[in-house]
């Protein structure tokens, strides 16, 4: 019995190991719109920016290309509209910063959470209310008495959380039970 139930944890912990660095790659080929200003906690205001045929979606599942792509960013709702593969793969959300790395050079880099709203197609790896981690890089950045300016967004990515994380906390968590099983059987 006790066989079966380590070769059943065993096979679980294997499953959920199989991790994909699945995300949404943002780059700056053609945009639109700007400059955005990034100030102290961040917040970040502005004016919003259009960016065409330069958003891709990598997976385990496959990728899906660039052309006919487009994304957009409205600093000052915080609305994110990604649209791949002449618009049947879609996401919608909130950003929501939460650091920003200051200008290093004339780059800043800005780091948060997306709410998701609404999500179609990405194979399925984006779900309507999750929340998943953001970072988009600017260039053409200068500071000013009223925070950081930025002109143009340089790359940014949407990763799908993996489940290796998930699977190095249930390991742990076996183990650690394991051995308050002995301690107490001692």
């Amino acid at each position: 019995m006790r066989i079966r139930l380590c070769l059943l944890a065993l096979a679980v912990v294997f499953a959920m190991g199989s991790a994909r660095a699945d995300q949404i790659n943002l780059g700056d080929n053609t945009c639109s719109g700007g400059p955005i200003l990034i100030g102290a906690g961040p917040t970040v205001s502005g004016t919003a920016f259009n960016c065409s045929n330069d958003a891709s979606f990598s997976s385990g599942n496959g990728n899906i290309g660039s052309s006919g792509s487009t994304w957009s960013y409205d600093p000052n709702t915080g609305a994110l509209t990604v649209s791949l593969a002449g618009g049947s793969d879609t996401l919608d959300g909130t950003v929501t910063w939460t650091q920003t790395s200051g200008l290093v050079g004339s780059i800043d880099l800005l780091s948060g959470t997306l709410a998701v709203s609404s999500a179609s197609g990405f194979y399925g790896e984006y779900a309507s209310g999750g929340v998943y981690p953001i970072d988009i890089t600017f260039q053409g950045c200068t500071s000013g008495p009223s925070g950081i300016t930025c002109a143009d967004p340089s790359s940014g990515e949407i990763p799908v959380p993996e489940p290796g994380t998930l699977t190095l906390l249930g390991t742990g968590l076996l183990g650690l039970a394991g051995f308050v099983r002995r301690k107490f059987r001692a």
